[in-house]
């Protein structure tokens, strides 16, 4: 009680109320020096018109005395304390004391919470109930799937532009072949990135329009054969990788260079013929 005391004091009115075991008013026994002693250690107290009566009767009529009590931390927190009288059809040896608090409570809303119950199967629909759980796993697939295309598709925009900018160091600081330059090895590092969120781009995409057509076979014959076309034909007519010798270039820039060195060295070879 008396951590719980000291932790609130500051923060709030301390109000101890309730049967006590031990009275302010008498001497007789062990347990009213101890309550004194708390009283006075927590800064507890009675209001000033506090009134002295007897709360408690032992149920052998020999003993009596005042035991429930409304102690606060200021004089002025009980406005007014009652101390009713004992009634014939009471059972309690305790009679009621009523107090009036003068503060103003201000409550709080909160949020109801949700209380999970157990399922009674005996009365659910199954059939309705694997519906719907069918329903929301494919919505939750669907919507994992876009998300992950879009990070891929935001991911290799990232290292385009990254490539870029260090073929852009890499050709204004002379375009050193050797592997030790630092331009030369943050450029390799570079395209070794955007190869690979290419490659990660090419298989979502692959792994997309495999689920579609898995879909389409079942539901829509049209659009089965439409797929099937698209991934029979070659769609992609641009080359984002051209690879020559030991030599991998994935910018426009740098595949246009490789291919006009590639086609001058393959005239120059022909016209030697």
């Amino acid at each position: 009680m008396t951590e719980i005391i000291k932790k609130y004091r500051n923060t709030h009115d301390i109000l101890l109320c309730g049967d006590e075991n031990g009275s302010i008013h008498r001497s007789k026994t062990s347990h009213n020096p101890l309550l004194k002693k708390f009283l006075a250690e927590n800064s507890l107290e009675l209001n000033q018109e506090y009134p002295e009566k007897e709360t408690f009767f032992h149920h052998n009529r020999k003993s009596s005395g005042q035991i429930d009590y409304f102690f606060s931390s200021s004089k002025d927190l009980t406005q007014y304390v009652q101390i009713l009288d004992m009634e014939a059809e009471k059972t309690s040896d305790h009679v009621p004391v009523i107090a009036t608090i003068k503060r103003k409570l201000i409550r709080k809303s909160k949020n109801p919470k949700s209380v999970i119950v157990r399922t009674k199967w005996e009365k659910c629909n199954l059939q309705k109930y694997q519906l719907t759980i069918s329903d929301g796993v494919e919505k939750i697939l669907q919507a994992s799937n876009k998300n992950i295309e879009e990070d891929i598709t935001s991911i290799e925009k990232k290292h385009q532009r990254f490539t870029k900018e260090k073929h852009a160091l890499w050709k204004n600081g002379g375009a050193p072949k050797d592997k030790n330059n630092p331009l030369k090895s943050q450029l390799t590092t570079a395209k070794r990135l955007l190869r690979k969120a290419h490659r990660q781009a090419y298989a979502s995409q692959r792994e997309k329009l495999a689920n579609q057509i898995m879909t389409a076979s079942s539901s829509d014959n049209k659009l089965f054969h439409k797929l099937l076309r698209t991934q029979r034909s070659d769609g992609n007519r641009f080359t984002k990788t051209l690879q020559r010798d030991n030599q991998m270039d994935e910018t426009n820039e740098d595949i246009l260079h490789m291919w006009t060195i590639s086609t001058s060295y393959q005239i120059q070879t022909i016209s030697r013929i």
